[in-house]
């Protein structure tokens, strides 16, 4: 120790102990950082000026103005670094919160399940954001116990993040809500309409005019028609589950109606009234064949009986040729 006493320049005395009965100082070194600091003993201490002038500013901790330079770097560092996290969930709260702020519900169902799909996705930003909070906030409180000099300042923005973050919970899951009612809504019109095509198509194979020009045509259209009362008959109780769910959804609770109530409605009454419709002319159709069918089933007994008359008379006919040629 004595000759690395004498070899390097004494550039302040930070701190002393005792060590059995000797007394040390903790020198630090004129061109050396802190990290080469070392403890000298007293005997080999060459401080004249240097530890009278310690011992009279040791009360104050005039050794503190020495700091170690890389401590005041890596706390700046932590400080900027600090700063940047927080501006940047800051930016993710306040994108989160625009997102949530918007009134959009979707156009149709495909539009609606996107929007879900990101409301989902938001969610799961949210819970990383969290992540990232506690993460920050840790650090912050960590540092704060080593008395960073920028601490508060990093803590108060902090807790105002966490206020703003707390409060995304709410309209994520009214925004969740909402879309998951405008789901309900967009799904049952998607079915609807579904089915107003089905309709549709079934009743251009009712309306058709034509009734058969024979009994034989007749009979053909006759059985397709039963066939398709058949199917009608089939289906019917998928259309009736269809206008229950329409009407259950309308009065979600049997209180509160839902925001689309209207339009539930009135697509109801659309699908209500087409099925009727198909069904009306269905029968009436069938009571048409049924006429047809017997005018055809009469001239084609009447044709019989025209033609048993006709050979009946040729029969006739020919006897009495016969009996004359005989006479």
């Amino acid at each position: 120790m004595a000759n690395r006493a004498n070899r390097h320049v004494v550039e302040a005395i930070l701190d002393d102990k005792v060590e059995d009965g000797d007394v040390y100082y903790l020198i630090k070194w004129s061109g050396y950082s802190n990290r080469r600091n070392s403890w000298v003993i007293s005997e080999d201490l060459d401080a004249d000026f240097l530890l009278p002038q310690y011992l009279q500013n040791k009360s104050n901790k005039f050794f503190e103005d020495f700091v170690d330079q890389d401590e005041i770097n890596e706390k700046e560092e932590f400080f900027e670094k600090s700063l940047e996290t927080i501006n940047e969930v800051k930016g993710k709260i306040e994108e989160i919160e625009n997102r949530l702020s918007a009134k959009t519900k979707g156009k149709d169902l495909r539009g609606v399940k996107q929007l879900i799909n990101k409301n989902v996705q938001t969610g799961q930003e949210i819970q990383l954001l969290e992540d990232r909070l506690n993460e920050i906030s840790k650090k912050v409180n960590k540092m704060n116990e080593k008395k960073h000099f920028a601490v508060p300042e990093l803590i108060e923005k902090v807790e105002e993040l966490v206020v703003r973050f707390n409060s995304l919970h709410e309209p994520l899951e009214r925004m969740r809500a909402e879309l998951d009612e405008s789901m309900g809504w967009h799904q049952l019109a998607f079915d609807v309409d579904v089915e107003l095509q089905w309709i549709g198509e079934k009743k251009l194979i009712v309306e058709c005019p034509q009734l058969g020009h024979s009994l034989t045509e007749v009979q053909q259209l006759v059985k397709r028609h039963e066939q398709l009362i058949y199917e009608l008959d089939c289906h019917q109780p998928l259309v009736t589950e269809l206008l229950n769910k329409g009407r259950k959804l309308a009065n979600t609770d049997g209180i509160n109606k839902h925001s689309c109530h209207q339009e539930i409605d009135a697509k109801c009454l659309e699908l209500s009234n087409s099925w009727k419709n198909l069904m009306e002319i269905s029968i009436n159709r069938r009571n048409l064949l049924n006429k047809a069918h017997s005018r055809e089933q009469l001239l084609f007994e009447l044709s019989e009986a025209e033609n048993w008359l006709s050979e009946k008379n040729k029969q006739i006919e020919t006897r009495e040729g016969a009996i004359s040629e005989g006479h």
